[in-house]
C-alpha cells in the first residue's frame, strides 16, 4: 500500500516535469507596510 501510494505520487510529480516548466516570478514592490488609522 505505502510502495503504490509513493509510486503514484512521483508520477504526479513527474507528469509537469515531462510537459516542461512554468515558472512564475513576482516582482517584489519597495512600499510601505500598511497600517490601519488608529480610531479612538
Amino acid at each position: 500500500m505505502r510502495l503504490s501510494s509513493l509510486v503514484l505520487l512521483g508520477g504526479a510529480f513527474a507528469a509537469p516535469a515531462v510537459a516542461g516548466s512554468v515558472t512564475i516570478t513576482i516582482p517584489r514592490l519597495n512600499v510601505a507596510e500598511y497600517h490601519r488609522p488608529y480610531v479612538a
